[in-house]
């Protein structure tokens, strides 16, 4: 299977600092590149990713081959970041495929 050439897959990961975020994913195998002065890239076999900074949280989007697997690779990750999140995966005509929510209890 090959990478989307289009956007469908979009994050929010709630009071985290970027460095938190690519260290988790740097751990579990990914390629990590800083692409602009508050940017970065996450890269794997099966996905390709955008980190920024949006207000003090953080969005993580790109494209993602959408299996069961990488889904729910994904959703261990963000499980490992010890934060609130949400994640969503979208079809090619921006159709919701699956949403998951993350609250923790402050």
């Amino acid at each position: 299977m090959k990478i989307p050439d289009s956007i469908n897959f979009y994050s929010i990961i709630y009071n985290k600092f970027p460095e938190e975020i690519y260290r988790v994913f740097e751990k579990e195998g990914w390629h990590i590149r800083k692409s602009a002065w508050d940017e970065f890239e996450l890269q794997n076999s099966w996905s390709e990713l955008q980190m920024q900074n949006s207000n003090g949280d953080l969005l993580l989007n790109g494209a993602v081959i959408y299996t069961v697997s990488s889904v729910n690779e994904l959703q261990r990750i963000f499980d490992l970041l010890e934060a609130s999140y949400q994640l969503e995966f979208y079809k090619e005509n921006k159709e919701l495929l699956k949403e998951v929510k993350r609250k923790l209890k402050t």
